[in-house]
């Protein structure tokens, strides 16, 4: 693949006459498309190299697929943070239908969830924009849910069973406290050079799916059996949110801990000689370990 930006000109050598065709490349920071040229010859061969290179409608296919991969995941995160006021509006609407539609939109942005993470893997096309946005959006989701639930519950406890909106307030506080808490010490961690310490681990993709599957079945709120079985999932759900973050914090603290302990000196694990001379003054001033 020709380097990003490279001016067009006429290069000495080849055969014919040169014409520069412009090829769309992928930044790595941002995940979208930028414009890169390649000269080629009257033949369609790269000018300039001994090899017989590459045609130019080869390179524009090549580079317009790359755009394409790389572009997908992020429009699918996009497309999850734009159906979000979307389920809202619906949670809303006096409709007999409604709280279907808005839990079926927040079952449509999980599995978009799903599915940019495993494009991104797949084609092994992750970008910096994406990285950022995935998590972001994922929070919004999950915490505008539990507010519009907290509402509802707290509003119509009457309709199910006495201190409903308590079991779901103290579950939301919890959630959202996890993913601050986990937030934090991601970013903490990136800092020390220790990101993979805190990657996400088996109890955090149970958590979330739990989760998930819990919020769907409280907003849409079928019948009296439905709620009780999503508060169920959603208590579940929010045991493994602390053992998550347990387990987090503690892997959190013993890479903290590792970076922050000063290295061994050399030959500090040795044995002294019972007779090694020094005076006590001296010994005083040496070093620990030593």
């Amino acid at each position: 693949m020709p380097p990003l930006n490279s001016a067009a000109s006429r290069m000495p050598g080849g055969n014919g006459d040169r014409k520069a065709a412009d090829l769309f490349s992928v930044s790595p920071d941002s995940g979208f498309p930028i414009i890169s040229r390649m000269v080629y010859n009257s033949r369609g061969r790269a000018a300039g190299t001994g090899s017989s290179g590459y045609c130019e409608e080869g390179w524009r296919m090549q580079n317009n697929k790359n755009a394409m991969m790389y572009r997908i995941p992020n429009a699918l995160t996009m497309f999850r943070v734009i159906l979000i006021p979307f389920y809202v509006l619906f949670y809303y609407l006096p409709f007999n239908f409604s709280n279907l539609v808005a839990a079926l939109i927040f079952v449509i942005a999980c599995l978009t969830d799903l599915l940019d993470g495993y494009l991104a893997r797949k084609w092994q096309v992750c970008s910096r924009f994406g990285a950022f946005l995935d998590p972001v959006a994922d929070k919004i989701m999950v915490c505008v849910a539990l507010i519009l639930m907290v509402s509802h519950y707290s509003k119509y406890e009457a309709s199910y069973f006495p201190y409903i909106s308590v079991f779901i307030t103290l579950c939301a506080i919890v959630v959202v406290s996890r993913e601050i808490v986990i937030s934090a010490l991601r970013e903490w961690m990136a800092e020390i050079g220790s990101r993979a310490r805190v990657a996400v681990s088996w109890i955090g993709k149970w958590k979330t799916t739990i989760q998930m599957i819990a919020i769907a079945g409280l907003i849409w709120r079928h019948d009296l059996w439905m709620v009780y079985a999503a508060l169920v999932m959603l208590l579940l759900a929010v045991v493994l949110t602390i053992w998550s973050m347990v387990d987090y914090i503690i892997a959190g603290v013993r890479a903290i801990n590792e970076k922050s302990a000063p290295a061994p000196e050399a030959g500090a694990c040795q044995a002294e000689p019972a007779d090694s001379g020094i005076s006590p003054e001296a010994a005083s001033d040496a070093p620990e370990g030593v």
